[in-house]
């Protein structure tokens, strides 16, 4: 379950940023973490929102409400053009039969807020 390692890393950034940021508050703690996952990143929602709960155990960020916003697969074929419709990234161009295909959005994995207590 390769979650568990990017559920602890997300943490790790998470806070880091806010323990640098402007907010020095001792009481501060993390209310909600939204992330945007694409869905040809190869990760699990349900699993990382899972290892998110378990490290977050005994840190600010426990408890916090983990938003995860999926991000749709686009593609295209790089010898002909016409947009890649299926979710595999592994697929040949219904058009012309080619394996070029480029991922223009999709393969994605960041953090795109968070909201403190």
């Amino acid at each position: 379950m390769h979650e568990f390692g990017i559920a602890r890393s997300i943490l790790n950034r998470v806070i880091e940023q806010v323990k640098t940021s402007q907010c020095q508050s001792s009481k501060i703690g993390i209310r909600k973490i939204r992330l945007k996952v694409g869905d040809a990143s190869g990760l699990e929602e349900e699993s990382l929102r899972f290892c998110l709960e378990f490290c977050s155990q005994g840190s600010i960020a426990e408890g916090a409400i983990i938003d995860i916003e999926r991000i749709p697969l686009r593609a295209h074929c790089q010898s002909c053009g016409a947009p890649v419709s299926s979710k595999d990234t592994q697929t040949r161009c219904e058009i012309c039969g080619s394996g070029d295909i480029e991922i223009i959005a999709g393969d994605e994995l960041f953090i795109d807020s968070i909201e403190l207590e």
